[in-house]
């Protein structure tokens, strides 16, 4: 992440104070849609992992068991529920949050840019990817509806940019953000009330998980594979159980 004046460096069009952006984009995110796209055959797990002496041994799905050597949960908001399943526990504070979707405008955004009241990305497609604070959303004074806030968010980047035009909200969401108690993501190993840990359970949830996932992916796969722990990921360990719980 850099500041103002580097900033306006690298994104010519900004002319507000007060916001940072990082240097590249393309390093930075994963775009949701063409990940789920490329996944093969995935399954939805229904209600539990199955479990067997201290080891996770796969997962319940909708079309029935799976079974695997190492079962990874990034079930986002679900994954506290699934964790129930076997006895381990994860708090979390989520939030809801308006993310907007502009029309496409000519390319002129090439980092991810933040405020203290927006964050915005613009998409290879040419759409403006935006979101508003990262606290939990309230309707803004005056309006009567999730789209005139959508509106309002919008037209917020207005003011921030010297945009090559003016867009339009093409659609917008109002979603739970996945944030973990502390607000820090959750990365690793579970532990069990025994002291151990189970084996064959690696569990990531955080905000946002496919802005992170990427890099998170690839320091997950080295503690996994060889028990490398990655020193990026390692201040964001699951939470010991205390003592005396199941």
């Amino acid at each position: 992440v850099v500041g103002y004046d580097v900033s306006q460096e690298s994104v010519t069009q900004l002319r507000a104070q007060g916001v940072e952006a990082t240097n590249d984009l393309r390093k930075a995110v994963a775009e949701a849609d063409a990940i789920v796209c490329s996944l093969p055959n995935s399954q939805i797990v229904r209600s539990a992992l199955l479990s067997e002496g201290g080891r996770v041994t796969g997962v319940m799905t909708e079309d029935g068991p799976v079974h695997a050597d190492e079962v990874v949960l990034a079930a986002g908001n679900a994954t506290p529920r699934i964790l129930e399943t076997v006895s381990v526990r994860l708090d979390m504070q989520s939030s809801d949050g308006l993310l907007v979707l502009s029309d496409p405008v000519e390319r002129f955004l090439s980092a991810v840019v933040a405020g203290p009241d927006f964050h915005v990305r613009q998409r290879d497609d040419g759409r403006l990817l935006v979101g508003g604070t990262f606290g939990a959303y309230s309707p803004r004074p005056g309006n009567h509806s999730l789209a005139d806030d959508a509106a309002d968010q919008l037209a917020r980047i207005g003011e921030v940019f010297d945009l090559p035009s003016t867009p339009s909200v093409e659609s917008f969401t109002l979603g739970t953000r996945p944030v973990p108690k502390g607000g820090m993501p959750r990365i690793g190993r579970c532990g069990r009330a025994d002291g151990g840990d189970y084996e064959g359970l690696y569990v990531a949830v955080m905000h946002s998980g496919f802005s992170n996932g990427a890099g998170v992916a690839h320091a997950a796969m080295a503690e996994i594979l060889d028990g490398t722990a990655a020193a990026e990921i390692a201040p964001f360990g699951m939470p010991r159980p205390e003592a005396g719980t199941a």
